[in-house]
This record gives structure tokens, sequence and C-alpha cells, in this order.
């Protein structure tokens, strides 16, 4: 049991839960991507998944959609908002859309006062790219998901007695 005080990892999110997360989410994620009024080749989103129980540790990190030109023009500042916005939902345990709108208190320096970031069953996204109404939304999807997911991987081990996760 102290392994885990040693390596403070979720014993039920890791990165394969979020690659499956976000296989599932996909199809979501373009048609949310399809109601944004920017430029149809300007249609994508920078997505951060963070470690519920590690500060800062990503567990997953990149862009959807097929707008912007190069990865480099997509990574372009949405990488730094995304990023921030899964950093407060995870600093506050709050979405970043309650966070400006009822608790700016709580904003740091540096970082974006923009909605986009969640934080569902302490699981904290962030995604930038679209308007900060869809950014949210799709941060949503993501992290409900993931929530599913976590539950059912806790169910299987409810179903196998197990006292103890891994």
């Amino acid at each position: 049991m102290l392994s885990s005080l040693n390596n403070p990892r979720s014993a039920l999110v890791d990165e394969s839960l979020v690659a499956e997360a976000l296989k599932i989410a996909r199809p979501a994620i373009a048609n949310i991507l399809n109601h944004s009024e920017r430029s149809p080749d300007a249609r994508f989103v920078y997505v951060v998944v963070l470690n519920p129980v590690v500060a800062g540790d990503m567990l997953y990190e990149d862009f959807f959609g097929e707008g912007g030109g190069s990865p480099e023009r997509r990574k372009k500042r949405y990488d730094l908002i995304a990023r921030s916005k899964a950093r407060i939902a995870q600093r506050t345990g709050l979405d970043t859309g309650n966070v400006v709108a009822c608790s700016p208190a709580l904003l740091l320096s540096e970082e974006t006062l923009f909605e986009g970031g969640v934080n569902v069953g302490g699981v904290p996204v962030g995604v930038s790219g679209v308007e900060s109404f869809l950014d949210e939304a799709i941060a949503r999807v993501i992290a409900s998901v993931i929530n599913g997911l976590a539950k059912q991987r806790l169910e299987q081990y409810r179903s196998q007695k197990v006292a103890f996760l891994p």
C-alpha cells in the first residue's frame, strides 16, 4: 500500500483509458467542431488531460480537427491556453467557466481567463481552439467519457471481489 504514496498515480485513470475515451469521444468532438462559427480551415482544438491525482502531470495532449494548417500553427498559443485551463480546473476543482464567472479571485497570475477547462469526477481537461463555450462542451464530453470508463474499470475490480486496487 505504501507504493501508491511513492508513485501517486490514479489506479483507474491512465494513458490507455484516456486513449480509449478519446476514441469514443472523437465523433462527438467532430460534430461540436462543425458548430463553430470559425472558417472550416480553423476548426480544431488542442486537448490536454491531466492526471487526476498529480498536479501538472499530463496524461494526454494533442490537437483534434482538420483545420488550422500545420501542427506548428495549430499549437500556437492554443496549447498554452489548453494547459492553463486544465491546470485551473485541477487546482480549483471547478470548471473554468465557473471560476471566470463566479470566482475570478481564484485566478493566478499568467492563467487564462477563458472558459474551456472542466473537472468532472476529479478528471481535469482543458480544450482550446474554437469559441470558449464549444471548448468547454468538448472538454466536458472528454472528461465525462473518461469518468465513465473509470467507473467501468472500478466495477470490473468489484466484480472480481478485489478489496484494494492494484
